[in-house]
């Protein structure tokens, strides 16, 4: 993730997004961890039921602009505002997945 990078997005006055990856140190489980012990009152939350050619998902929406314990611990951080997850559960011709990103 280049928060350099985000800096100067929003410097242009522009916007973006980052997805974490497993690659970026202690981040990714950090935030993780975040949205396992935050106090329900931190997190926005909403969710959405598609059903269609022989599929049923569910995908639940996380997100939290408690974000100043992040700023703190992530050099070059001041750019980020806020943090997001989605939860999502598959039923495929009978074969289930899920996957949080």
């Amino acid at each position: 993730m280049s928060l350099n990078v985000a800096d100067k997005i929003l410097g242009k006055g522009g916007d973006y997004i980052f997805f974490l990856k497993g690659n970026q140190g202690n981040l990714l489980d950090d935030v993780t961890r975040y949205f396992e012990k935050a106090p329900l009152e931190a997190i926005k939350y909403c969710a959405n039921y598609d059903k269609g050619h022989a599929r049923v998902e569910v995908r639940k929406f996380s997100v939290s602009q408690d974000s100043q314990w992040l700023i703190l611990n992530t050099p070059n951080g001041r750019s980020i505002k806020s943090m997001a997850r989605i939860e999502s559960a598959r039923e495929i011709k009978g074969k289930f997945f899920s996957e949080v990103r």
